[in-house]
């Protein structure tokens, strides 16, 4: 389809966070796919692909609709409820120019999904991995100045430097166990040796990957799972290897009996069943709290009745999410942020709180 239509991985790109924010619905696309040539449902997504309307704010030519937009002031409540994510920037902006130290979420209820204050997809699920689709677009063109594309290297090189860059910037921002879990699985090892370290792809030989791979954690903040969603992201759109390679090191769902041997705390599932949270370690009003997992809930769990959330429980932003223990004994990092019931009792954990942020 990309190549019927001359798609560069730029409007590639476009396309997937275009799917990624729902401005293109799944039957659509499918429709653009396998149905007649030049169906007017394939001339829309190629004129989409080729716009820049995926990256635009509301205001900017594509449909204003979300399904349950809320605008929330840390410590005062919603100071927003509707479908209009113009106005919803409005309200915020608004707010903050006159409050500029107030902590404010947008987040669609729905989804559990948050936006930043220029509309743009904060987290979003696709195809296994977290979107967050300006970082990711800034990283791959990055990439492509650099000549770090499977046109300029060939696949076979490709894949050997991007595993090499992966490396290193996950090594670069203290998260070495997934550095090294990356380095076992692209020998084709079952389990971590010190041998390991005189590995090709702890040892790169061109000092552009190393340049490279170090100012990718300086663009994702030392964030180990943004680093390795954006070269998730990068890898999947060369069609390369290294992106399953990450899918299945630690993009997959994280379910309650899991099968890997690997301490990574970096195995997130967009959502969680509540059911399955021993406890989660949160930032409210200022202060750590530890509350049990029957008071979370996640934000895609709607009411059974459809009703509103925010009757009964309040909003905790990512950012605010310290750590999540489950009751198989894994702690994880998550990828959104939790609704807390309204009359929930913090609770003290068995073990010492985690600390978020880089694994030792």
């Amino acid at each position: 389809f990309a190549k019927e239509h001359n798609l560069t991985d730029s409007e590639l790109s476009n396309l997937m966070t275009g799917l990624g924010r729902k401005m293109i619905s799944q039957s659509d696309f499918v429709t653009a796919l396998v149905g007649n040539k030049n169906n007017p449902k394939q001339k829309e997504v190629v004129a989409f692909a080729k716009s820049d309307k995926a990256y635009k704010m509301a205001d900017g030519g594509f449909v204003d609709y979300y399904e349950q937009l809320a605008v929330y002031v840390q410590g005062k409540g919603s100071i927003y409820n509707g479908t209009s994510m113009k106005k919803a920037l409005e309200k915020a902006n608004s707010y903050l120019k006159n409050n500029p130290k107030a902590e404010i979420t947008i987040v669609d209820e729905k989804y559990g999904d948050e936006y930043d204050f220029y509309g743009n997809l904060k987290e979003d699920y696709a195809d296994g991995g977290e979107i967050n689709g300006m970082l990711n677009k800034k990283i791959q063109k990055l990439a492509e100045k650099k000549g770090l594309t499977m046109d300029a290297l060939g696949r076979e090189e490709y894949n050997k430097v991007m595993t090499q860059a992966l490396v290193e910037s996950l090594t670069d921002a203290n998260f070495h166990e997934e550095a090294k879990e990356v380095v076992v699985k692209a020998e084709g090892k079952t389990k971590w040796s010190d041998e390991l370290y005189k590995s090709e792809y702890f040892n790169p030989t061109l000092p552009i990957i190393n340049d490279f791979a170090r100012e990718v954690a300086r663009i994702c903040e030392w964030d180990g799972y943004d680093i390795l969603n954006a070269y998730f992201f990068v890898t999947k759109m060369q069609g390369s290897k290294v992106a399953t390679m990450i899918e299945d090191l630690f993009l997959k769902p994280t379910t309650t009996k899991s099968t890997s041997s690997s301490s990574s705390s970096l195995k997130p599932s967009k959502y969680i069943d509540h059911a399955d949270i021993n406890y989660v370690t949160l930032i409210i009003k200022g202060k750590t709290t530890i509350v049990s997992g029957s008071d979370v809930l996640n934000g895609a769990n709607l009411l059974e009745d459809g009703g509103d959330l925010s009757k009964i429980a309040f909003y905790v932003p990512k950012r605010d999410v310290i750590s999540v223990k489950l009751k198989n004994g894994e702690t994880i990092k998550p990828v959104n942020g939790y609704w807390v019931k309204k009359d929930y009792e913090s609770v003290v954990a068995p073990t010492k709180t985690p600390k978020a942020g880089k694994v030792t």
